[in-house]
């Protein structure tokens, strides 16, 4: 079985590069999607924005796209659908 959706997330990022803050902005609907996203974007190192040659804060965004296949019970593959 196939399932796929996507998350934009928003990340505050604080001069010192550390992530502040994380929140969806849009999501498929998945709630496992949001948190797979979350959570990778937490494992991420962040550099800061530059603004007149200074170490600045500031917010970037990140769209997640998952394609996720569900193996049967029986440990074998899924068949393709036609």
């Amino acid at each position: 079985m196939r399932s796929s959706g996507k998350v934009h997330l928003q990340m505050r990022v604080e001069a010192s590069g550390r992530l502040a803050g994380l929140r969806v902005l849009e999501s498929s609907g998945h709630p496992q999607l949001a948190e797979a996203a979350m959570a990778a974007a937490r494992d991420w190192c962040y550099l800061p924005a530059h603004r007149d040659g200074r170490d600045t804060g500031g917010d970037v965004e990140a769209w997640f796209h998952f394609n996720v296949v569900t193996w049967p019970q029986n440990g074998n593959a899924p068949q393709e659908e036609a």
